[in-house]
């Protein structure tokens, strides 16, 4: 995801010890372009990808602080908020099948995309990058209006 989808990259490693036979009996086609992958090559050593990177991490970071602070203030009832150390999505576990059903209903209304599990049971994984401070606050007001919040 740090790359951009268009990007295509191609490569194989395999032992010195049978390089040679792999290149001889099974030519492989190259799918990738050749000025495609030297300019990802220059993209990195130049340093770009690094830093790239680095404002890649420090938006999740902000965003995950943004997090951090909503699950603070809107304490929603039966529902245990975790995960938020990746700093790339948060998972929901629901007490109960009742509000499992109504954060379903929630996070569908919302139209962010998630990804249920069965094991922890009545849960949910929800990425939250691409999401700003706006469309956060808006679903946790409305798991606290729906579910309640606990004060």
């Amino acid at each position: 995801r740090t790359m951009p989808v268009s990007t295509r990259i191609s490569y194989m490693i395999v032992p010195r010890l049978i390089k040679e036979s792999l290149e001889n009996n099974f030519p492989l086609a190259q799918t990738v372009s050749t000025v495609d992958q030297l300019a990802m090559a220059e993209f990195m050593m130049c340093g770009a990808y690094a830093r790239q990177l680095k404002k890649l991490s420090a938006a999740a970071k902000r965003l995950n602080a943004i997090l951090i602070s909503l699950t603070e203030k809107y304490h929603i009832k039966n529902v245990r908020i975790w995960g938020l150390e990746s700093n790339m999505h948060m998972m929901l576990t629901a007490s109960n099948t009742k509000t499992l059903q109504q954060i379903h209903k929630t996070l569908t209304t919302q139209k962010l995309y998630f990804q249920p599990f069965k094991k922890p049971a009545h849960t949910f994984l929800v990425p939250y990058g691409g999401l700003d401070e706006k469309r956060l606050s808006s679903l946790f007001k409305q798991l606290c209006t729906t579910l309640g919040c606990l004060t």
